[in-house]
């Protein structure tokens, strides 16, 4: 599954930012304000893509970009090199399984991934490995409810999920209310509201 979502951002890598860069860009915006509000010198980002969030981190923190994408890493390349400022490695990783070692970030940023991965379960095992305790666990995506709304967005979106490497239908129950997590917040963001941000902390005993 990780294979298949490598190509199939590859296939669009160079056209990916014309998609989804401005629709997405209210609940990247909304994240890095809160992300630059905690204390932290050490971020890692999950599914870094293109990189559309790495100018919107604070300068004086060190910023790891990890994508099972090389050709979306190329890109994040060029634009981590126009950020003079900014302290940025960019790795090829599938973020299910890293090399890092546990414990190594305050921050882990999971950018509109965790309906992406092949496995959500084992991307948040290894989230709150990498993360410090007191650090936290950031995840902006959308969720499937019972709205009208979202059941419109969810039919049209079914039919090109496997071409456009998502899962149209992502129960928050399941992937977040069912979790026993220490959530410090939530926030609504995106057109009508159909993306979360939701802000983990890893506590001593997770």
């Amino acid at each position: 599954m990780q294979e298949t979502s490598a190509i199939i951002y590859n296939r669009y890598a160079r056209i990916y930012d014309y998609i989804f860069g401005w629709i997405f860009e209210n609940g990247r915006r909304k994240l890095a304000k809160l992300i630059n509000i905690e204390s932290g010198e050490a971020l890692i980002e999950a599914g870094v893509g293109t990189g559309l969030m790495l100018h919107l981190y604070p300068e004086n923190i060190a910023i790891t970009g990890i994508d099972v994408s090389e050709k979306m890493l190329e890109i994040a390349k060029e634009r981590a090199l126009r950020l003079k400022n900014h302290k940025i490695t960019l790795l090829h990783s599938d973020a299910e399984k890293t090399k890092f070692l546990s414990e190594s970030f305050d921050h882990v940023v999971l950018p509109y991934v965790y309906s992406v991965t092949a496995n959500p379960e084992k991307l948040i095992t290894e989230s709150f490995r990498l993360c410090r305790p007191g650090g936290h666990i950031w995840i902006l995506n959308h969720f499937s409810g019972k709205d009208s709304i979202w059941k419109g967005v969810t039919w049209l979106a079914k039919p090109f999920s496997n071409y456009i490497g998502f899962r149209a239908k992502f129960s928050y129950k399941e992937y977040v209310t069912n979790q026993s997590w220490d959530v410090v917040s939530e926030h609504k963001v995106n057109l009508f509201g159909l993306s979360r941000i939701i802000q983990i902390r890893k506590t001593d005993t997770i």
